[in-house]
């Protein structure tokens, strides 16, 4: 394989693709396999919040366990759920004991 930076140096177009590697679990183990993703699927990626840290949820009522586990499966530690909505007013937190939450209150 050639040195990386010794390819020319092109504009990506939307359908172009990137070697990576996609992480999968097979019979509760790690399975790692080389994959190829168009640059258009990781602008959706990055669009949709998923590689975010927090995201905004327009609910206005106070989210359980199992909402906050079925509507963000793929939450990791440090992950966050922003409700500023109505009576809610809410931050819920993925930490590595389940999620946590915590009263957002105006700084004045």
């Amino acid at each position: 394989m050639a040195i990386v930076y010794s390819y020319p140096i092109a504009t990506p177009e939307l359908q172009d693709l990137l070697v990576g590697v996609e992480k999968s679990l097979v019979g509760g183990e790690d399975q790692p396999r080389t994959r190829n993703f168009t640059v258009e699927s990781i602008i959706s990626l990055a669009a949709s919040g998923a590689a975010t840290n927090t995201v905004t949820n327009a609910t206005s009522v106070a989210l359980s366990l199992a909402t906050l586990n079925s509507t963000y499966p793929s939450a990791t530690v440090g992950f966050r759920v922003q409700c500023p909505n109505g009576a809610v007013l809410k931050t819920y937190e993925k930490a590595s004991t389940g999620w946590i939450s915590y009263t957002i209150t105006n700084v004045a």
